[in-house]
């Protein structure tokens, strides 16, 4: 049995009536976010995962219409947006929250075999966890791989 409601954006905030992003809860108690959209970075979201940077991914399902459904890690409360964190405006918070992310992005550059483009590499998709303590690096999460894919040069 799976129970699902609308997630209010920046953990919070109005709903996102446009977004097809849903929380749901299993019997056991696990929860995970549900996505539907077109297009999806699979492939980067799974090497993001492995490292670390990204929420588990349990499943890309392909659906009628060209639809596929994105099942991952809800991450919970303890997590905020890069963006909700500017906006608080605390400078030493900020500063291990930009050294942390660059270090994440980072490793983007560092994946193997493959180059990817990931079109919406902002603020409101960059989650941040501080359960190590507000003076240390946060811990880095990257979402809404939907515009990531892999690229191709022309020689």
């Amino acid at each position: 049995m799976f129970s699902a409601g609308v997630l209010p954006a920046g953990g919070g905030g109005p709903l996102l009536p446009a977004k097809l992003l849903y929380k749901g809860s299993h019997l056991d108690g696990t929860e995970e976010v549900v996505k539907f959209t077109q297009r999806y970075g699979e492939e980067l979201h799974v090497q993001l995962a492995s490292r670390g940077l990204a929420p588990e991914l349990r499943s890309c399902t392909p659906l009628a219409g060209g639809w596929l459904m994105v099942r991952m890690h809800f991450l919970g409360d303890g997590w905020q947006t890069l963006e909700a964190l500017l906006r608080e405006g605390a400078p030493e918070k900020i500063d291990l929250a930009i050294a942390a992310v660059s270090r994440a992005l980072q490793q983007l550059f560092d994946l193997p075999s493959q180059t990817f483009v990931w079109g919406d590499a902002r603020p409101p998709n960059i989650m941040l966890s501080w359960e190590g303590g507000a003076d240390v690096e946060p811990a880095v999460r990257f979402l809404d791989l939907d515009t990531a894919g892999p690229c191709f040069f022309m020689t």
